[in-house]
């Protein structure tokens, strides 16, 4: 994930990055409200990617403590 994060969030990684983390913080965002309204949907759609990856989560420890299954088996 730390990936997503780079391409998202800053430009460590790529120089084509949204920069969402860094343009925020640094209260160098536009007053264009197109624009954060792009970037409003674009965390919204991380947030949900988010509660899927944890739910999936929740769902696999459920599936192996009522198996009592090995991680590896699975």
């Amino acid at each position: 994930m730390a990936l997503e994060d780079d391409l998202l969030h800053n430009k460590a990684e790529f120089s084509n990055g949204l920069d969402l983390r860094n343009r925020y913080i640094h209260d160098t965002n536009s007053l264009d409200e197109q624009q954060q309204q792009n970037d409003y949907i674009v965390l919204l759609k991380m947030f949900i990617i988010l509660v899927i990856k944890i739910n999936e989560e929740f769902c696999l420890q459920d599936k192996i403590s009522k198996n009592g299954a090995d991680f590896y088996e699975i």
